[in-house]
Order: C-alpha cells, then structure tokens, then sequence
C-alpha cells in the first residue's frame, strides 16, 4: 500500500532550483533517508 505519492515535484528560490522533477512513493513500512551536508537545507 502506498501511503504518500508525489510526482514531479520542482521547486526554485530566486534564481537557484533546489529541486526539478522529483517522484516518490512511499508504502507501507519503508524506510527512507534524505541525505546530505550540514547546511544544505534538508529539513
């Protein structure tokens, strides 16, 4: 079962695209991990 699904998702602040496109689908009992350096605007 797929409990969040989202498609082609793009986002920009000003002139700096932080993402383009993205899809994910997320089910049941999954685990994921969004990784990345300090500073770089994960949360």
């Amino acid at each position: 079962m797929t409990l969040l699904s989202v498609s082609a998702i793009t986002h920009q602040y000003t002139d700096s695209t932080v993402l383009k496109e993205v899809s994910l689908a997320l089910k049941s009992g999954e685990t994921v991990a969004l990784l990345g350096r300090s500073g770089c605007g994960k949360s």
